[in-house]
């Protein structure tokens, strides 16, 4: 998956984590399950009503459109998630230093 740079990073406090990754064909994956729009919103809700905290990072693969991206935050915030975050890599500057 070819993931978009940024040339600036946060820690991340200790949070369970739950990925959905969208590959440049479209199909979506929460950790290593294939889910359609359906399934994802059954299996966040579920993450969201089990207490504690949880953090969304959406692997988009870059070629994938916007609007896509923008759904699946739209279902982890029906779902109650509402911390968020876009997993992006670490743009080198040149000479190789981040």
């Amino acid at each position: 998956m070819k993931l978009p740079e940024a040339g600036s990073k946060l820690p991340v406090r200790e949070v369970t984590r739950a990925v959905v990754s969208i590959k440049a064909d479209g199909t979506m994956f929460l950790e290593d399950e294939r889910v359609d729009e359906g399934l994802l919103a059954k299996k966040l809700e579920k993450l969201a009503t089990s207490g504690g905290r949880t953090l969304v990072v959406i692997r988009a693969d870059k070629s994938v459109p916007h609007g896509r991206v923008v759904t699946v935050m739209d279902i982890a915030r029906t779902a109650g998630l509402t911390d968020i975050a876009i997993a992006t890599v670490l743009k080198m500057k040149p000479g190789g230093a981040p």
